[in-house]
Parts: C-alpha cells; structure tokens; sequence
C-alpha cells in the first residue's frame, strides 16, 4: 500500500459585482477595429479578461507598473458605455 501525503481542494470565490464590471470595462475599451474577441480565461486562483489592444493611451505599460492613479478621458465606444450603465 502505497501512501501519498494529504491533499486539499481549495476554492477561490471571485465577487459578482467586480466580474461584471471587468467584463463590461472589456467590451466598453474593446477596438472593434480590430477582428480579436475578448479572452476570459479561468484559472484555479485567478481569472484573465484581455481586452485588445489594451487600454487607451495616456495609460501604458510603465503607468501599470507603477501603481499611478490613471485620469483617462478617451473612451473607445461612449453608446456601448452607456448601453452598459
């Protein structure tokens, strides 16, 4: 008989509110010049939205690094923002 060490199963519950407004952030910045679908992927302790092209300039790569506060006022689809209110 063979004996392997204990395991545990762990669940990671994600609140509602915040996938639902990660999900409508995706579609209100998606370029829809560009033939790309949004991505979710589902991870064991994360979840993935991928948005192309990414977010809108002032905002770029070093801004998310370093944790700034983003003021952006050039949204991609204002109707689908206000769809989505």
């Amino acid at each position: 008989m063979e004996l392997r060490p204990p395991e545990a199963h762990r669940y990671v519950n994600f609140p509602y509110d915040a996938l639902e407004e990660a999900l409508a952030n995706a579609v209100y910045h998606k370029s829809y010049e560009e033939p790309k679908p949004i991505e979710v992927q589902i991870w064991p302790h994360q979840i993935e939205i991928l948005s192309f092209p990414g977010p809108v300039p002032p905002v770029d790569a070093q801004i998310l690094a370093e944790n700034r506060r983003i003021v952006a006022r050039d949204y991609r689809n204002r109707r689908v923002g206000d769809f989505l209110k």
